[in-house]
Order: C-alpha cells, then sequence, then structure tokens
C-alpha cells in the first residue's frame, strides 16, 4: 500500500471563485513536508496559468502563494516568484 498525499486548492479573484482541485500525488513523497511542497507546486503553477490568462486578456493581474506548512516554507526559502 502506497502512501500518496491528497493535495488540494484553490484560486481566488477576491472573493470570487476561480478555480479549484484535488487530486491525489501522481509521486510518492518521502516525508510530509516533501508533499506539502508538491502541493504549494501546484498550487503555483495553477497561479502561474491564471495570471498570465489575465494579462493575456490586458487585464492587470497579480498572484499570491500562501501556505501554512513550515516545511514547504523552509524547502523554498529563497526563492521567489514575481508574477
Amino acid at each position: 500500500m502506497a502512501r500518496r498525499s491528497v493535495s488540494s486548492g484553490v484560486l481566488l479573484n477576491g472573493a470570487h471563485f476561480l478555480s479549484g482541485w484535488v487530486s491525489g500525488q501522481s509521486v510518492v513523497a518521502l516525508s510530509s513536508g516533501e508533499a506539502e511542497y508538491y502541493s504549494l507546486c501546484r498550487l503555483v503553477a495553477e497561479l502561474l496559468f491564471v495570471v498570465y490568462l489575465y494579462r493575456e486578456m490586458k487585464r492587470e493581474a497579480q498572484g499570491l502563494a500562501r501556505t501554512d506548512s513550515s516545511a514547504a516554507k523552509g524547502m523554498e526559502a529563497g526563492v521567489e516568484v514575481v508574477l
């Protein structure tokens, strides 16, 4: 039996729902921190898509990804994505 985490997330524009997902992870994480990091990466990918979609429509867009996982925050320390 493989121990795979389930990831979920939502994208909001103010109080408006844009996108949401729930999915099992395709890779087996070796730790809960690694699983949280994979989830954070998925969020950033979705966020990039929406920001660039808005910009393509000539609308102003900014992105902000948040997590409550201290392990995921530690793994991404020093990496900054400017949207």
